[in-house]
């Protein structure tokens, strides 16, 4: 489909996507000045910051919930994700990605960790590790891995499309047209973000306290592919903690166990984050 458009059409969907980075870039707490913190347990001067990188089907209101685990550990949390039309036109979504990153943090620098969601780390780790190999004074701090790192190939794409059809979460015509698209990202741009995200994750940048929440029950991100990475970093010396569920689904993680998820989300930021910033 995307193949037939004329150029003009291209650039048009191009410059909606990336109008669409900056629209879902939404701060958790909504009060006069953005930066301000609902909670005392970290001084203003160091409080830090997560991003909340989403996969591609997922909503503004599905990510605050992970905001709210946050929140209560006195973080400011910003929701970011990219669409599958930002896919498509990889490389200068991923310039816009680091551009707004860049301008976030020259505006208010302070500690940050992401929290990525299955094939999120394809999209937002080549920007962010670009943007600190360029001397930014990002001061990364861990890296939360939800039901990822996903290995981009057809195989995940169609995993993916099934999930959406048992799920139910798009209608029939919707959903095939989403699918086509996913499926058609995975087989023609899967080995170059496959390269970029591998490359991101053998950078010096990312050897940061890294939290992996999988499970052996995921059709789409392979429990087998997230314990190669888990191997690699720690055999790297990187501060790698982990926990796999038996049976939950791709994403579901939270849903699913919202405590366990909750818990292992705030003893791995007070370990590895709050407790430098003490």
């Amino acid at each position: 489909m995307f193949q037939c458009l004329s150029l003009h059409s291209r650039l048009s969907v191009c410059n909606k996507a990336l109008r669409q980075i900056t629209a879902v870039t939404v701060p958790i707490t909504a009060t006069k000045s953005r930066h301000h913190l609902s909670s005392s347990s970290v001084s203003s001067s160091t409080a830090p910051v997560v991003f909340i990188c989403g996969w591609a089907y997922s909503s503004t209101n599905a990510l605050k919930k992970y905001a709210t685990i946050y929140k209560s550990l006195g973080f400011q949390s910003e929701l970011m994700r990219l669409s599958i039309p930002e896919l498509w036109f990889y490389n200068l979504s991923s310039q816009a990605v680091e551009k707004k990153l860049a301008k976030f943090l020259d505006s208010s620098p302070r500690p940050v960790i992401f929290h990525l969601f299955s094939g999120a780390s394809s999209a937002f780790l080549p920007p962010l590790v670009n943007l600190l190999s360029k001397g930014h004074s990002l001061q990364l701090q861990g890296i939360v891995f939800d039901s990822g790192p996903v290995r981009f190939s057809a195989q995940a794409g169609l995993a993916s499309v099934r999930l959406i059809q048992r799920q139910g979460s798009m209608n029939w015509l919707v959903g095939s047209i989403v699918s086509a698209l996913g499926l058609t990202v995975a087989g023609l741009l899967g080995p170059g973000m496959r390269k970029r995200m591998n490359q991101a994750l053998l950078s010096r940048a990312a050897l940061v306290p890294h939290l992996f929440l999988y499970s052996s029950g995921d059709s789409v991100a392979s429990k087998d592919y997230i314990e190669h990475w888990i191997r690699v970093q720690k055999d790297r010396s990187a501060i790698v903690e982990s926990y796999c569920w038996e049976d939950s689904e791709h994403v579901r993680h939270f849903v699913d166990d919202p405590d366990m998820y909750g818990k292992l989300v705030s003893q791995f930021v007070k370990m590895h984050v709050l407790s430098k910033l003490q």
